[in-house]
């Protein structure tokens, strides 16, 4: 079956947490498997631009200021339409840049046991 990986990414406090995500989908060979990957970036494009130049092969789609209130629901409705689109069933993987505005250790830790058990186990 399919893989399609969605990533919610914001530039509020940088990119390093995307960033840390997009390599760790790579250095888990998911990023290979993944028929597509979708990359859903708000507020300011440019921030996002190493990141696309490193990761090129990905889909992007940018949501700008107008859409600051709506927070992760925009790549929540991107899955939606995708999902309402596809004929065909797929495995999906959301990613959340979790803790990137506000930076706990709470935060953090959440953040690491969710791509734990998401991304780095992902063949179990």
């Amino acid at each position: 079956m399919d893989i399609k990986v969605y990533v919610h990414a914001t530039d509020i406090a940088g990119t390093d947490i995307t960033l840390e995500q997009l390599d760790l989908l790579q250095d888990t060979g998911l990023l290979d498997e993944a028929k597509e990957v979708k990359v859903c970036t708000h507020y300011d494009w440019k921030s996002f631009q190493d990141m696309k130049n490193e990761y090129h092969d990905l889909s992007y789609k940018h949501f700008n200021e107008d859409y600051k209130e709506w927070y992760e629901y925009t790549t929540c409705l991107e899955v939606q339409e995708d999902c309402n689109k596809s004929d065909e069933d797929f495995l999906l993987l959301y990613i959340h840049n979790k803790g990137a505005f506000t930076r706990t250790v709470g935060n953090y830790n959440w953040r690491q046991y969710m791509q734990y058990f998401c991304i780095e186990k992902w063949k179990d």
